[in-house]
């Protein structure tokens, strides 16, 4: 588990962390730094909003059911309050941020679904998304407007490989890979208003 301390007394514990190393319950990793919390994390560090801090898993009396988080939050006094209309009521971040020190950040987004574009943007609904340097992978289905620069490799993928193309030529529901601009992550782009994330790369995949 995990315990987080806010400057104004209050406790959030997060409890259930990953101990596998692999896809399977093999509880063979642990409660190790990169394991169950965030590489680079380490007991009294100093966190900032939209840091990840830990793996969902299935340690301690949850192991070998379905992984979950167990949030709590608690008063100062140690009494504990419903987290859940505050959760419901928050902004879903389109990605964590790493540790300060670990290196800026690019996103691919696998098999998303193409809602609209224009000469410069594409909107997509999201669905898994890769978060590099933290090597991380999960399932994300939100609405993303991105900036498409005029440099920007654009192709489609077809019978006989990937060929040219312009991202106009993308049709409605179909699927596409987007690879984006490596930038530094600020709390306003993990919220990624409209056109706030660039691409590089888009791979048409088609339906």
């Amino acid at each position: 588990m995990l315990y987080l301390h806010a400057k104004n007394g209050m406790t959030y514990v997060y409890i259930h962390l990953n101990n596998d190393l692999g896809p399977t319950n093999d509880n063979e990793g642990g409660c190790k730094n990169g394991v169950s919390w965030a590489k680079g994390l380490d007991n009294g560090d100093h966190v900032s909003r939209g840091e990840l801090v830990g793996f969902v898993g299935d340690s301690g009396d949850a192991n070998g059911i379905q992984p979950h988080l167990h949030f709590e939050v608690r008063k100062p006094s140690g009494s504990a309050i419903d987290p859940f209309k505050y959760l419901n009521r928050s902004k879903r971040l389109l990605f964590p941020k790493p540790r300060p020190g670990l290196g800026d950040v690019t996103l691919t987004l696998k098999r998303a679904e193409v809602l609209e574009t224009t000469d410069t943007t594409l909107t997509v609904r999201t669905k898994r998304i890769v978060v590099e340097p933290l090597g991380l992978s999960y399932v994300n289905r939100r609405k993303v407007i991105f900036a498409v620069p005029a440099e920007t490799q654009v192709e489609r993928k077809g019978v006989s490989g990937l060929s040219a193309t312009a991202v106009t030529s993308a049709q409605i529901g179909e699927r596409v890979r987007v690879v984006t601009v490596t930038f530094t992550p600020t709390w306003t782009l993990q919220k990624a208003p409209a056109e706030s994330i660039s691409t590089s790369k888009i791979v048409l995949l088609g339906d």
